[in-house]
């Protein structure tokens, strides 16, 4: 039996939101093993209303009809705490609400809870990031300067809301100075990592820059020119 192969979903912010519902219900179906139980992380809103984030996250997943619960790492001390992580093996689908992007890298960076997302992502189980949870899956984040992200997502940089980016030529410089490829959603854009591809999800623009290049995406169910290859599986 083969292994199963980890499942990322990135989202481009705006999450929650009742015209989301059928893009986060072929999130939640796209196992055929596991029924889908979620686990609410909204460790970037912690300076702002995570207990909002969290309502808001419950009762989006409820409309959904799935399982669904919170765990509010807010805390590097709480990353550390094998106790107080144990949701997230009890969890099939993990979503990283949106809010500061450096603040959930500095909590998640090194922590014991990035290695239990890492073992269940390893045994199938599918990670959602919505904006700044999307921001921190790269190898590198864009933010006042460019810095290490989880590299969840190896050679990339996530950029949400991307309709609001207006400094292509910047992005082209970096894509081609670090030979990276710049992975732009625009609001409530998606797309899924399956079996080493991605795959759109809704009909939200994504654009693609690689070094010289700029590829722009719009429907649905659309294989991605990018390949998933997670170096995590082998740490």
């Amino acid at each position: 039996m083969s292994k199963p192969t980890p499942k990322i979903g990135i989202f481009g912010g705006n999450e929650f939101q009742e015209n989301c519902l059928d893009i986060d219900t072929q999130f939640c179906n796209s196992s055929p093993i596991y029924k889908a139980k979620v686990l609410i992380l909204p460790t970037a809103a912690a300076n702002e209303n995570p207990d909002l984030a969290t309502l808001n996250g419950i009762n989006h997943f409820n409309k959904i009809g799935v399982d669904v619960s919170a765990l509010k790492l807010i805390t590097k001390k709480q990353s550390n705490d094998e106790r107080f992580l144990r949701p997230i093996n009890d969890s099939n689908v993990i979503y990283l609400t949106g809010g500061n992007p450096k603040y959930l890298n500095t909590i998640l960076q090194n922590s014991k809870a990035i290695t239990e997302i890492k073992k269940v992502l390893s045994c199938g189980s599918l990670l959602i990031g919505s904006s700044a949870g999307a921001m921190v899956m790269g190898e590198y984040m864009l933010l006042d300067k460019i810095v290490d992200g989880l590299n969840l997502i190896p050679n990339t940089i996530i950029v949400p809301h991307f309709e609001n980016n207006n400094d292509i030529d910047n992005l082209l410089n970096i894509s081609r100075n670090r030979d990276i490829t710049i992975l732009g959603l625009d609001s409530q854009a998606a797309c899924i990592a399956d079996n080493n591809n991605w795959f759109t999800l809704g009909n939200r623009k994504i654009t693609i820059i690689e070094n010289d290049n700029i590829q722009e995406f719009s429907q649905d169910k659309m294989k991605l020119p990018l390949e998933f290859h997670p170096i995590f599986q082998k740490e």
